[in-house]
């Protein structure tokens, strides 16, 4: 999975004292390196109010395993909360929005530990927590491993947003705001509104059904072009559906919108969790060798696994293999390296994306190389490794660094892809056998959400990050 925290150099972060706090299991699924962490903080709880966020938090996260595909993917994730406590319950509400007037909404200020706030922007039900630079170091210092944050704020009003961090006041429908705010912080995607950005997942100016970017999915579960409405050039954008969680609460998210969480999932969190020998040389046990992957398997698991000895299907199905060594080449048999390859491959096959080469983007694999031997001991000759990435600043502007490291001492090929499974451009670099960072410049390239893929060894990993 990714390392999120790559906001660590900011000012902000480094202006401010470091402080840590109570750190609560929710959901514990994996190794934080390995999962999707999705962390809840807390605004407007004081001290006295730590039980009612710990029942706010885990009726959230109940709500949140209950809705698809996060339901699906349960496995891939783990929840936190962090106890910050604030000195006054709530949170603001300075009465200077303009767009409504909603009774039993009474001006307040009040002293949250992330400031949160109705009336942002002069949007009544606008709900921020502003603070960003607490919100930062809170994570710097208590789980920096986080990849997803919702903030809960101890306020009965309707409110919340979207944007880095989730953001979802208690009210009645808190569960469905918060579901839908994560589509926008999690997911990138746009809703009900035409006026909040160009080209998403989940809007375009494309009127082609063959072309516009949900062209799989149309007629499918209602999934058309329908446009926005109204005012401004609002004729000029067009949403995938008319009755998904991204423009109402309630219902569920339509197919688009399911099918781009699904690709953050894919991009986030390998359903690789292990394999083994991991040794460089192993002894053979009665002329077999014997190989397993550990995996996180969706409910109902939908991934389909395939082993390749030298590029020919020996089996499919199956996280074991038992290999004799009877079927390994000698050194002759397999020019130019001379060391037999053994791949176990991974893609997820799940109905819920019906994404054009999507087999190429997000398909994993562990790889081994093994070197037949006269005695009965095989050598690997390249243990299976996983690749160290990562993507900052991220979201980011014009311009991107790689931190990477790998196990390999072949060239490394990156790609740039966008959510829609095309491929942008190609970079060649040398073998990254210690860590370096390499910039790249994204200035071609519009707003959106994209996945870099780094491909060395026939292994493939792909990260996905954010052009604002």
């Amino acid at each position: 999975m990714r390392i999120a925290l790559i906001f660590i150099g900011l000012c902000l972060v480094s202006l401010l004292k470091a402080q840590t706090f109570p750190v609560d299991t929710l959901v514990y699924s994996g190794p934080v390196e390995k999962r999707i962490n999705l962390v809840l903080l807390g605004d407007g709880y004081r001290s006295i109010d730590m039980d009612k966020f710990q029942t706010d938090a885990l009726n959230f996260t109940q709500a949140f395993f209950q809705e698809s595909p996060f339901a699906q993917y349960k496995n891939y994730f783990n929840v936190f909360k962090i106890r910050t406590p604030s000195v006054d319950a709530g949170a603001d509400h300075p009465g200077t929005a303009t767009d409504v007037n909603e009774s039993g909404f009474p001006v307040a200020n009040v002293d949250t530990y992330f400031s949160s706030t109705f009336d942002y922007a002069n949007i009544h039900r606008l709900l921020v927590a502003t603070d960003y630079g607490r919100i930062y170091d809170v994570l710097t210092n208590n789980l920096p491993l986080y990849d997803q944050v919702v903030v809960l704020v101890n306020s009965p009003l309707y409110g919340g947003s979207g944007g880095p961090f989730a953001v979802v006041s208690t009210d009645a429908s808190a569960t469905e705001v918060a579901l839908h705010e994560l589509g926008h912080s999690f997911a990138s995607l746009a809703d009900e509104y035409w006026y909040t950005g160009g080209e998403t997942y989940n809007r375009t100016a494309e009127t082609n059904p063959s072309l516009v970017k949900w062209k799989n999915w149309m007629g499918t579960n209602a999934v058309g072009i329908y446009q926005h409405c109204c005012g401004g050039d609002s004729e000029n954008w067009y949403r995938p559906h008319q009755n998904c969680k991204m423009r109402y609460l309630g219902p569920d998210f339509c197919p688009v919108c399911t099918e781009a969480i699904v690709e953050r999932i894919h991009a986030s969190a390998s359903p690789i969790d292990g394999f083994s020998p991991t040794t460089v040389s192993f002894q053979a046990t009665e002329d077999t060798l014997e190989f397993a992957v550990q995996l996180l398997l969706p409910e109902p698991n939908t991934l389909k696994v395939q082993w390749f000895l030298n590029d020919t299907l020996i089996q499919g199905g199956g996280d074991q293999l038992q290999l004799p060594t009877a079927n390994l080449l000698p050194e002759a048999a397999i020019p130019p390296l001379g060391v037999n390859r053994l791949g176990c491959f991974i893609e997820d096959t799940t109905k819920l994306q019906r994404v054009d080469d999507h087999a190429l983007i997000h398909f994993y694999e562990v790889q081994w190389k093994i070197k037949k031997a006269l005695s009965g001991t095989q050598q690997l000759v390249g243990a299976a490794s996983e690749i160290t990435m990562m993507l900052f600043p991220n979201p980011t502007t014009d311009h991107l660094y790689l931190r990477a490291k790998t196990a390999y001492t072949e060239p490394v090929l990156l790609q740039l892809w966008d959510t829609q499974g095309r491929l942008l451009h190609s970079w060649n670099l040398p073998a990254l056998t210690a860590e370096q960072d390499y910039p790249f410049d994204l200035t071609p390239y519009p707003a959106g959400n994209y996945l870099l893929q780094l491909q060395v060894g026939g292994m493939k990993q792909a990260y996905p990050f954010i052009r604002q």
